[in-house]
């Protein structure tokens, strides 16, 4: 069939090559190893290059938490304070 076909044809690419080259049917293997190994490994670079932007999405939001908490400490800070000044006046003596 044309799978048939197309596998003798590579076959004999890799033969030509190999006898052209002198390199040796092992190589080749080794050299297709590689490859598979770089296809995983661009693979695993792009999920870590997810897990990246999704931290660093994650860290800007805790941020914009933080600094609403932030302006909420200040604006209880002030309050306690004018209280505590309040407390000190009806505290001090006549």
């Amino acid at each position: 069939g044309a799978t048939t076909s197309a596998s003798l044809a590579a076959f004999a690419m890799r033969g030509r090559a190999a006898a052209k080259g002198g390199a040796s049917s092992s190589e080749y293997y080794m050299e297709q190893e590689n490859d598979d190994q770089i296809g995983l490994l661009a693979g695993k670079v792009s999920a870590l290059r997810g897990i990246a932007v999704q931290i660093g999405d994650h860290v800007r939001e805790d941020n914009k938490m933080l600094d609403g908490l932030d302006d909420r400490f200040d604006s209880a800070g002030s309050l306690l304070s004018g209280t505590m000044a309040r407390l000190g006046e009806l505290a001090a003596p006549q």
